[in-house]
């Protein structure tokens, strides 16, 4: 027996676009029928990647079927699921109502670069990518975060995965966590090349979005002193500090490599007070390392 919450409405708002440069076009689709593997999704917040923006500029370099529904920074609330949906990809019971947040790259775990080489996901013969890859046209158009509502079928696309989000964790934070697993797989990244190791110092290149979760994620891993480099100071910066940067060095004033920091946090020969001047010290500086989760 499905298990559902509430009314079920006729339409379902999703938006899409025919191409670079195209202007959103607003469609309705029907309530999708739900099957055993299946879930509906309602969505509670979907970010904006820098991928996105670079697709709706044509900036990207590899065929997409358009038109499509884009958003793959996703947290929702499962609203309808089949009798066989029961669990998330970590074997924690899913029911109606519970918080998920769905990866937007899911490699099938069957051809021979998912069994072979299980760390490179990104060679996958076929994965599933939701806000990406799966066209408008694909029954039942639910493929991505921009809309109200999307799809998940664990028969119809087995690579797909679902992870249940705390209870009282809100939705906008729900759809930070893709963003921040791309930090936490840059720093193992690291880890495994030999190029950080519990207690090092580590400079983030960029004060975004992506920049902040990495100045989170770096101190979660164990850094030691974690310095912020971008622009603006307002709020970016300020951001970065908050989220714990010991110190941050602002592109717009410190112009001249001599006058940037080092990993170390030590200054360029050159510097002198200038660059002590010009980097902004976070209040809590100086305070040990993380604890090694």
């Amino acid at each position: 027996m499905k298990r559902e919450r509430g009314m079920r409405r006729n339409k379902i708002r999703v938006a899409t676009f025919a191409g670079p440069g195209a202007e959103p076009e607003i469609r309705s689709v029907p309530w999708p029928d739900i099957p055993k593997k299946a879930a509906l999704i309602q969505i509670g917040a979907c970010g904006v990647c820098g991928t996105d923006l670079h697709i709706l500029k044509g900036h990207w370099p590899k065929p997409l079927p358009w038109p499509f529904t884009l958003g793959h920074e996703l947290g929702g609330v499962i609203v309808e699921a089949g009798p066989e949906f029961t669990e998330d990809f970590m074997g924690r019971p899913l029911t109606v109502g519970a918080k998920v947040m769905i990866p937007p790259l899911m490699p099938c775990g069957r051809c021979y670069y998912c069994l072979h080489y299980p760390e490179t996901a990104n060679k996958c013969l076929s994965p599933v990518y939701y806000g990406r890859y799966l066209g408008f046209d694909k029954a039942p158009h639910l493929w991505g975060g921009w809309a109200e509502y999307v799809y998940v079928d664990l028969d119809m696309l087995p690579g797909t995965k679902i992870y249940k989000l705390p209870d009282d964790m809100p939705l906008r934070l729900g759809a930070l966590s893709e963003p921040l697993t791309s930090c936490i797989r840059a720093l193992n990244r690291a880890v495994r090349a030999g190029g950080f190791k519990w207690g090092d110092s580590v400079v983030i290149q960029g004060s975004g979005p992506i920049g902040i979760l990495a100045v989170a994620a770096a101190q979660e891993m164990g850094a030691g002193r974690v310095i912020c480099v971008g622009a603006p100071e307002t709020p970016r910066l300020k951001l970065a500090r908050k989220f714990g940067a010991e110190a941050t060095v602002n592109i717009e004033e410190v112009t001249t490599p001599e006058a940037r920091p080092r990993p170390d946090g030590t200054r360029g020969p050159r510097a002198g007070e200038r660059a002590g001047e010009k980097a902004k010290r976070s209040p809590s500086a100086g305070r040990p390392p993380a604890a090694n989760p």
